[in-house]
């Protein structure tokens, strides 16, 4: 709901003319109080749009159907004979960066809510086809996991990248093993492109090979910026537009850190925790080893020094001759900067980059060459997951082996 204001009171009014009765009896005086809405509906719904009760909005209707969803999924996950423990967690700590209808994608997924001409069929409402993208197999979102169409892709990315054949399954997509969050985020994109490209060929007809799929799929994952040719963007697909890829580190070894921070509305400081991983020179996909923290309260750039303090302070330790950190917080990473570097005036903030400071200069005396650098949040989707993950599952905190 882009505008959940307008949109609970729009749902309201239907369900109370429909039914002739009060929508949702446990919230919805409470609610109708809070925006002021009058018995009839909105008094005016255009300045409703814009209303300061969206974000209370939002904390109420999750405060009352968190619980009911949670449990439904949980009995889906249960009526397939998996392990419902590590769902909630894995879904809860899915990097940030995922675009929003890739996260479409996957709610449809956990809610069997993928519409195709099988279940049409089922329910009497037309007549079942075969798999738009093979023409051979059922047209069903399991098959999908199985459509030798995507073969090719598939073998493409594992070629060119650190995904796993056993990646592909569909229990991925339900957190059933533990899987890398930019790994994660690869497949889900995959999956997300191939569906699109099914409904438009059973909208319009076609079909093809893996070779024509295979370069539509790559189209859909490596050119966000056609996003640009639309008039009137939004905010998010301008920074879209605007994001770059790391720049290559050598053979220095690579530190990533990220840091999470849990607010309610109008505070300033919530449950925080951070996660921070270091790879090898020349590896990718996996780290070699990670470590994540709750922290207790603290604002979202205190979580994020406290992830970058943990890899400098591993790097003193390790004495490699070279390391690079790369964090996403850009404030964090010009007051790092060895070239005009911002000043910290911040007071939260001033003790953290002390501290930072401190074991830079120690690393500086051991000789190691060392660079703090900014890279966009997309590239930083494993940091990203253990950060989520320190605050959802702190049963799991602390270092991994080889930390």
């Amino acid at each position: 709901m882009t505008r959940p204001t307008h949109a609970w009171a729009v749902a309201s009014g239907f369900y109370k003319g429909a039914t002739k009765r009060e929508a949702l009896d446990t919230c919805s005086a409470r609610i109708h109080s809070k925006l002021g809405l009058a018995e009839e509906g909105l008094e005016d719904p255009r300045e409703m749009r814009n209303h300061p009760m969206t974000r209370w909005l939002y904390q109420e209707l999750q405060n009352s159907e968190q619980k009911q969803w949670e449990s439904y999924l949980l009995n889906r996950i249960a009526s397939k004979g998996w392990d419902t423990g590590p769902f909630l967690p894995g879904l809860r700590s899915i990097p940030r960066s995922i675009p929003q209808q890739h996260r479409w994608f996957l709610f449809r997924t956990h809610l069997n809510a993928h519409m195709t001409t099988h279940r049409l069929a089922s329910a009497g409402c037309g007549e079942e086809t075969q798999c738009p993208l093979c023409g051979t197999g059922p047209d069903t979102y399991e098959h999908l996991h199985e459509c030798n169409a995507l073969d090719e892709t598939k073998r493409d990315i594992e070629t060119s990248t650190t995904v796993s054949a056993g990646a592909w399954e569909h229990a991925t997509l339900f957190f059933r093993k533990r899987i890398d969050g930019a790994i994660f985020a690869l497949v889900l994109a995959v999956y997300a492109a191939a569906w699109t490209i099914r409904g438009y060929r059973r909208r319009v007809g076609g079909s093809g090979g893996g070779g024509p799929l295979k370069d539509t799929i790559r189209k859909l994952l490596d050119c966000p910026w056609l996003t640009g040719c639309a008039t009137n963007s939004t905010k998010k697909e301008r920074r879209k537009r605007r994001i770059r890829p790391p720049k290559s580190i050598g053979r220095a070894v690579r530190y990533r850190s990220d840091g999470a921070s849990r607010r309610a509305h109008g505070e300033s400081v919530g449950k925080a925790g951070y996660g921070t991983a270091v790879w090898k020179p020349g590896e990718s996909g996996e780290p070699h080893a990670w470590c994540r923290a709750s922290i207790g309260r603290a604002s979202n750039n205190v979580a994020e020094y406290e992830g970058l303090k943990e890899g400098m302070r591993r790097a003193a330790r390790a004495g490699d001759p070279c390391v690079v950190f790369e964090v996403d917080s850009f404030v964090v990473a010009k007051h790092m900067a060895h070239r005009n570097a911002w000043a910290c005036k911040t007071k939260a903030l001033k003790e953290h980059y002390k501290t930072c400071r401190a074991f830079g200069q120690e690393l500086t005396d051991k000789g190691v060459k060392w660079e703090v650098r900014h890279i966009y949040r997309e590239f930083n989707q494993t940091a990203d997951g253990l950060a989520n993950a320190a605050l959802d599952n702190e049963n799991g905190n602390g270092p991994s082996q080889h930390w």
